[in-house]
């Protein structure tokens, strides 16, 4: 059992230590809580930390926000080879319609 925190006088229970162990946080004397909990409760000023490296270690715990899973999806549903093929083929079309409209004003 590790004390990694007490709560302070702005906390519901002032001078109660949060304990780690097992893998579970809780309240001295009491249930075990949930990490976000613990987190929150650190969030709005309601503990004191036992260290600061004990405070950086449980936001360490947290999952990652953002954990990318692969590649990016693709623009449009298109590679980045099928989009710059795309472009170029949509230029050729549009220089060809261009040249076609300047023969035909011209004739």
């Amino acid at each position: 059992m590790t004390h990694v925190a007490t709560m302070n006088q702005q906390s519901d229970a002032p001078g109660a230590r949060v304990l780690h162990e097992d893998g579970a946080f809780r309240y001295e004397g009491g249930d075990t809580v949930p990490l976000e909990t613990v987190l929150w409760m650190d969030s709005t000023r309601r503990l004191d930390w036992v260290s600061e490296d004990m405070r950086a270690w449980a936001y360490g715990l947290r999952a990652p926000a953002f954990a990318p899973t692969g590649a990016p999806e693709p623009a449009f549903g298109l590679t980045r080879n099928q989009l710059v093929l795309a472009v170029v083929v949509a230029a050729i079309a549009l220089f060809s319609v261009c040249c076609g409209l300047t023969t035909l004003l011209l004739v």
